[in-house]
C-alpha cells in the first residue's frame, strides 16, 4: 500500500504534467495496468475520466 500513498503524494509534484494514463501509473508504481484500474474504481488512487 506504500506505493499507492507514494502516487498520491507525488501530484503536487506533476504540476507540469497533470495526467498520467494508467500504462504510465503502472509502470511509475511497477505494477499491472489491470491493478491501477482496480485501484481507480476502489477509489484508492485519484483518478477522472477522458473523453
Amino acid at each position: 500500500m506504500e506505493k499507492y500513498s507514494e502516487l498520491r503524494t507525488t501530484n503536487s509534484e506533476l504540476r507540469t504534467k497533470e495526467i498520467m494514463t494508467p500504462r504510465e501509473a503502472a509502470e511509475y508504481l511497477s505494477i499491472h495496468v489491470r491493478t491501477i484500474y482496480r485501484l481507480a474504481k476502489n477509489r484508492d488512487i485519484p483518478c477522472r475520466k477522458s473523453g
